[in-house]
């Protein structure tokens, strides 16, 4: 018949088996989806950089375009005083109302070029910060080991068999099973071959 205590450590140790190796498939398991996830962070920095050269370039495409209207108003209002008979060069009023249409085609050029500038620095430091992420999971799935894992799961799982082991010992369940119809008493051979209880008995041999 088996023994209970053997019984009890036989599964303890079970347990323990299938901990440490629940521990190092974990471990590898967290150790891919940190790397996957570091991955994501890098294609979206990419397309966060992205974004930024866009809005860039839109931005220049948009204040070239700002820039050859503001021109086109301003000839077509050279054109009205020429037909008028008005002499520009000697006209501050003309001069300063074809200033005023620079300045403010350079204004209207300026603000739109200062808000893509703010757009592209926002998108590429949304590019910093992805890549910056990127590292940290890196670095934290370099330092999982499932080895490691496992074997600290393992030393666990055996410490904990030792100590069940040592404490039913204690207890004395693994001592064998003695006869308690013989418990304390001693037998012999006689003469005859048969077993006498020591001590004689009611007539002594």
């Amino acid at each position: 018949m088996c023994n209970p205590g053997l019984a009890i450590l036989g599964t303890q140790a079970a347990s323990g088996a299938m901990s440490t190796v629940g521990a190092i498939f974990g471990a590898k398991s967290q150790k891919s989806a940190l790397n996957h996830q570091a991955g994501m962070a890098d294609i979206n920095a990419k397309i966060h950089d992205m974004n930024a050269r866009e809005l860039i370039r839109a931005g220049i495409v948009e204040e070239s375009r700002i820039k050859l209207r503001g021109a086109q108003a301003k000839s077509s209002q050279v054109a009205q005083m020429a037909g008028s008979g008005i002499d520009i060069a000697g006209s501050p009023t003309a001069l300063a109302r074809l200033t005023g249409s620079d300045v403010i085609t350079e204004v209207d050029a300026q603000t739109l070029r200062g808000n893509a500038l703010r757009a592209a620095w926002g998108q590429r430091f949304e590019a910093g910060n992805e890549r910056r992420k990127g590292m940290a999971l890196r670095a934290s799935a370099a330092s999982i080991s499932p080895f490691m894992s496992g074997l600290t799961t393992f030393m666990t799982s055996a410490a904990q068999v030792a100590g069940s082991w040592y404490s039913m010992d204690k207890q004395g369940a693994f001592a064998k099973n003695t006869n308690p119809t013989t418990t304390g008493q001693a037998a012999l051979y006689s003469g005859t071959g048969k077993l006498q209880p020591l001590g004689g008995g009611f007539g002594g041999w």
